[in-house]
């Protein structure tokens, strides 16, 4: 963790363009990440290799070999390299970052808002709770922009530092369809007609 007495707001860009930041440590132990790409998408929870009794709402965020190593390197996050899948080819690197809901201190929980277009091309935003961030598992994302916060962890004799999810609003593709039915006002005893 930073020290507040030292600490200075960072930024790493794309390119060195000011208007093309890969993260932002804006916030004290906070990084945004504007127009990051989720990969490794379990907010649903479900069993698996690295969550064996489920119940953990988590992806990775993709980045570059630089702002990998900067993260790595300098703020002690837990970044991980990708396989390289062709000889010669750059490696990429992922930041795995946790959905963590506390029924005891709900304060803490992640803000994440669905972004989607509506009938009338205005966009409609739908806070996600513990129980419907599953959605984002199996939608295609146009675009994401996340929040972090860094905190310590210690448990089994085992300690370390964990990206945290704090917000996140996630633009999803719509096909016409999609955005036409979204216009509809249906009650649950309408149907929809094939056409």
């Amino acid at each position: 963790m930073t020290n507040p007495a030292a600490f200075t707001p960072t930024a790493f860009y794309r390119d060195g363009d000011p208007e093309n930041p890969v993260f932002i440590n804006n916030v004290q132990d906070v990084f945004e990440f504007p127009h990051c790409q989720l990969i490794f998408r379990n907010f649903e929870g479900r069993p698996s290799r690295f969550n064996k009794d489920g119940g953990k709402h988590n992806c990775s965020i993709r980045l570059d070999e630089e702002p990998a190593l900067v993260l790595r390197d300098q703020y002690g996050l837990a970044v991980k390299q990708l396989p390289v899948r062709s000889e010669g080819e750059q490696p990429d690197w992922h930041l795995p970052i946790e959905a963590r809901y506390d029924p005891k201190v709900p304060t803490r929980n992640p803000k994440i808002v669905l972004v989607t277009t509506s009938a009338n091309g205005r966009p409609v935003q739908t806070p996600l709770t513990e129980v419907t961030i599953g959605i984002l598992d199996h939608r295609e994302i146009a675009d994401c922009n996340a929040a972090i916060r860094v905190r310590d962890w210690e448990a089994n004799g085992k300690s370390g530092i964990k990206a945290y999810l704090r917000a996140m609003d996630v633009t999803i593709y719509q096909d016409f369809v999609e955005q036409r039915i979204a216009g509809m006002n249906l009650d649950d005893e309408d149907t929809v007609e094939a056409f």
